[in-house]
């Protein structure tokens, strides 16, 4: 699979991802809820504080029917401010990505509604994908980093595992594997770059420590230092000693060689 395809099937996976949330978000400001809120954990004292006050409420609701009149607080839920604005702004960015994509591949297309801005990029994404790669990439990026703020709001959990190693564009340890859109970007809000993880390796400059090549390599420090007393690795920094991440891996195949090498030995 190309670099291409696989960018091309981000951005498709990314823009059908924030068209659904876009449309739970909506749905919910419509209905009057509220955006998903960090509830704490109440101690023995504060839940029975509060059910108190839940049963007080409700028997002023019910003297208030009694007395036929309205209850208070019986009127309908106002527009949460912070939904409201955080649908303008995914909808601001998502029409200047649509706009963009518009101008360099399908001028004479009308620009579409808000509500079908996802869907017109998505009949467009063909056409990018073999007119401008770069476009492409881009389209990928802004889809995903939308779909990510959108999810955030509706209170879905994105996977995300931690990758050993510094950001090669800012040198911060601040690395995550993204597993939806498997792709590893850096946390660092003054940076925020991104690779697919099948080129990950391939990064030779990237140098982590024997703790962060031991976990990569999902193997004991020991056996890091072992590579390097039989060469398999060569220190590139001390204090700490420090290895190049692709050494890393091409020293861990190297070892499921030997192991199946030496399997296939013992049954002969």
């Amino acid at each position: 699979m190309t670099d291409l395809v696989r960018t091309a099937g981000r951005a498709d996976s990314s823009l059908r991802q924030l068209d659904r949330r876009l449309a739970a978000l909506r749905a919910a400001l419509h209905a009057g809820d509220r955006l998903p809120r960090h509830v704490p954990r109440l101690s023995p004292e504060q839940a029975a504080d509060r059910a108190a006050a839940i049963r007080a409420d409700r028997w002023g609701i019910k003297v208030m029917a009694t007395l036929g009149r309205t209850p208070l607080g019986a009127s309908p839920a106002p527009l949460d401010v912070g939904l409201l604005d955080l649908l303008g702004a995914l909808d601001t960015d998502l029409g200047e990505l649509e706009a963009a994509v518009r101008d360099a591949v399908a001028p004479d297309v009308r620009p579409a509604p808000p509500a079908d801005r996802c869907a017109a990029l998505l009949r467009l994404l063909p056409l990018v994908a073999a007119r401008d790669e770069v476009l492409l990439a881009h389209v990928a990026r802004e889809a995903t980093r939308l779909a990510r703020t959108a999810g955030r709001a509706t209170g879905e959990a994105e996977a995300v595992e931690r990758v050993p190693g510094r950001c090669p564009s800012c040198d911060a340890p601040s690395l995550l594997l993204r597993t939806a859109t498997d792709l590893i970007s850096c946390t660092n809000p003054a940076c925020g770059a991104g690779w697919p993880r099948h080129r990950w390796p391939d990064l030779s400059g990237i140098v982590v420590t024997v703790p962060e090549a031991a976990a990569a390599a999902r193997v004991a420090t020991t056996t890091v230092y072992s590579w390097m007393r039989r060469g398999w690795l060569t220190a590139v920094g001390e204090d700490p000693i420090r290895v190049r991440l692709v050494d890393v891996y091409a020293a861990e195949a190297g070892r499921r060689v030997h192991w199946k090498q030496r399997e296939a030995g013992a049954t002969i």
